[in-house]
């Protein structure tokens, strides 16, 4: 368990490592700064080094989190930032980059190489095999007798359905017009009666119904009135 598939290291990876580790009991904003302070650690200087400034910032009960780090800390660095890049312009560059530092960091390049062409290859047979399937039961269905089955299935495969289901998705319509809020009130006021309870790695908080007079110059939302993704 102390290996680490590079192709599983995305922006926020660290971040998610620490909180596992602490049983999403941290702070998220506090996970936040420490996975940033654990990168500019894990970039610097030699094993020794680092594991002793790991230890100060994790304590010695997180011992197996360190070790895990340290095993893998190029991985861990050189990932994030790529994952973190901006364009596939400045990716090139910390490719390049690595590939200049040592054999140690080819081989991640190649590793992420690797990983992104067999998964193309995955979808590219995929697909092959589906095109072929569906040209194998038209050529089953000829003949004036099969001709309502080999329209539903041109009509199938012009729509999508026998390539997975594709469709376009309209993401300015999902957009939520009064932008991102970040919530970072850490006390929350709840009414009388609720009770939260703790459970391992999850909290519940049980809040009871409140009955309430409604007002007359209330106006109710018509399911019409809301945007096309909450209707169904």
């Amino acid at each position: 368990g102390t290996n680490l598939n590079v192709q599983d290291i995305d922006a926020y990876w660290l971040q998610r490592k620490i909180s596992q580790a602490y049983e999403q009991q941290i702070d998220p904003q506090q996970c936040q700064v420490l996975a940033e302070e654990l990168l500019k650690i894990l970039a610097e200087g030699d094993d020794r080094d680092v594991e002793n400034k790991l230890l100060v910032h994790l304590q010695f009960d997180k011992f197996s989190l360190v070790k895990f780090l340290l095993r893998n800390r190029l991985k861990v660095v050189w990932c994030t930032r790529l994952a973190r890049a901006e364009d596939q312009e400045e990716r090139n560059r910390i490719e390049e980059e690595m590939r200049g530092l040592g054999p140690e960091l080819t081989a991640i390049v190649e590793q992420l190489h690797a990983t992104r062409a067999t998964a193309k290859e995955r979808e590219e047979n995929l697909q092959k095999s589906i095109n072929e399937e569906a040209r194998r039961l038209r050529d089953e269905t000829g003949g004036d007798g099969g001709r309502g089955r080999r329209d539903v299935a041109d009509r199938d495969l012009e729509s999508g359905w026998v390539k997975g289901q594709r469709q376009m998705l309209d993401l300015e319509s999902l957009a939520f017009d009064q932008g991102g809020l970040l919530m970072a009130n850490k006390k929350c006021d709840l009414p009388p009666g609720s009770y939260r309870s703790h459970g391992k790695g999850y909290d519940e908080v049980h809040v009871p119904w409140v009955s309430k007079k409604v007002d007359i110059n209330e106006k109710l939302v018509k399911i019409t009135e809301m945007p096309g993704w909450a209707q169904p």
